[in-house]
């Protein structure tokens, strides 16, 4: 199971329903995973992120520029 869940996006409506449905997804899964989410586009381009938003499992982008739905997520988090 994942460690550290990043989801890097500029703080607009789909990339704060990713981070949503990340909440929702670790909480359904009963995880013990640390999120965060950074919602500065700055933040987003050092860590060489250039579609938002970015979904980052352990330090492995796992998808970017796409509005994951809470299936989606809790598939990749069982799958990593």
């Amino acid at each position: 199971m994942p460690k550290k869940i990043e989801i890097y996006g500029a703080g607009c409506k789909t990339c704060k329903s990713v981070y949503y449905f990340a909440k929702q997804a670790i909480s359904e899964l009963s995880l013990k995973v640390e999120i965060v989410y950074y919602d500065d586009v700055k933040t987003m381009f050092e860590k060489g992120m250039v579609h938002a938003p970015s979904f980052v499992i352990d330090g492995v982008l796992v998808s970017s520029g796409t509005l994951l739905n809470l299936d989606e997520i809790k598939s990749l988090l069982q799958n990593s």
